[in-house]
């Protein structure tokens, strides 16, 4: 357990791309990490990532004890975050759904834990405005991918306490990050990568105003401006077609059809983008598809 932060255990919630990196990051820095998710095969997938990144992280420098026989997988919510000392929560991007999870987590884990969201355009105010204790939640935004990105940005709600803040700006620091709080939140977060990123996790609004500590220009030399793997290289797009490990990213995430570039999720209308997710809601149920 680190002294600074008295975090031993991390709860992985939701375990696609962000969630697996995460993941490979607190292990590398020997701690214990427990992961859950709904969906189907979701155990294999975020252990061949965790597998994939751990080379990039060895030749890094892993923490004494660091190992990944120290994941464990449950596809039980209230098991996975019952002896948590926090909670990293990596689900999609639909606030009806992070307000329910964050209630439901809230209401087993135990204090003094930590509730964190890698949410990276819901206001934490809405996220937590269910939660019998809003004010240990918090969010703890990345630059994609987290095991590789120094960069994390520490957004807290109308109900946030000070002293959660503090923990996980702590917490994130101890973790080899360089934490940046941003004192204005709203929605969107701070960073903004160089235009053509080609990941939508990267892709987040500059918003005027926002009030910071961690240093001016910490997200130009400690965030990412383009694609990484979890082994630290960049896919080929040369070709305009998706290549190694990128061939691996679910479609949704990366904003591609039948593998060409140019033809784009992103670029289609708002219309077309909501009837596609209601049907992918109708075709899931209640599972959380991998982002």
């Amino acid at each position: 357990m680190d002294a600074n932060t008295e975090i031993s255990r991390v709860a992985i919630v939701g375990t696609g791309l962000i969630g697996g990196s995460w993941a490979a990051c607190f292990l590398a820095h020997g701690l214990d990490v427990v992961a859950t998710d709904p969906a189907t095969g979701t155990e294999d997938k975020m252990r061949q990532y965790v597998e994939a990144a751990w080379a990039a992280l060895t030749k890094i420098g892993l923490a004494p004890g660091a190992s990944t026989s120290r994941l464990r997988f449950t596809a039980d919510l209230k098991e996975a975050v019952a002896d948590a000392d926090m909670v990293q929560e990596n689900a999609p991007e639909r606030e009806a759904l992070k307000i329910k999870l964050f209630a439901e987590i809230d209401s087993i884990l135990p204090p003094p834990a930590i509730l964190v969201s890698s949410t990276s355009g819901i206001p934490m105010s809405r996220i937590q405005s269910e939660c019998k204790h809003p004010e240990r939640c918090v969010t703890g935004h990345p630059f994609n991918p987290p095991h590789l990105i120094p960069l994390v940005e520490v957004v807290g709600g109308a109900k946030t306490s000070a002293e959660t803040i503090e923990r996980a700006m702590r917490f994130y620091t101890a973790m080899g990050k360089r934490a940046l709080h941003i004192r204005k939140g709203g929605r969107g977060a701070c960073g903004k990568p160089p235009s053509g990123s080609p990941l939508p996790g990267n892709s987040l609004s500059d918003r005027s105003g926002c009030g910071q500590r961690g240093g001016r220009g910490c997200r130009s030399v400690h965030g990412s401006g383009s694609a990484v793997g979890p082994d630290g290289t960049e896919p080929d797009l040369s070709s305009g077609r998706r290549t190694g490990w990128y061939t691996s990213l679910p479609r949704a995430f990366h904003g591609f059809d039948d593998g060409v570039l140019g033809r784009s999720r992103l670029s289609r209308s708002s219309e077309s983008r909501t009837a596609e997710k209601d049907r992918g809601r109708r075709a899931g149920g209640d599972r959380w598809p991998l982002i």
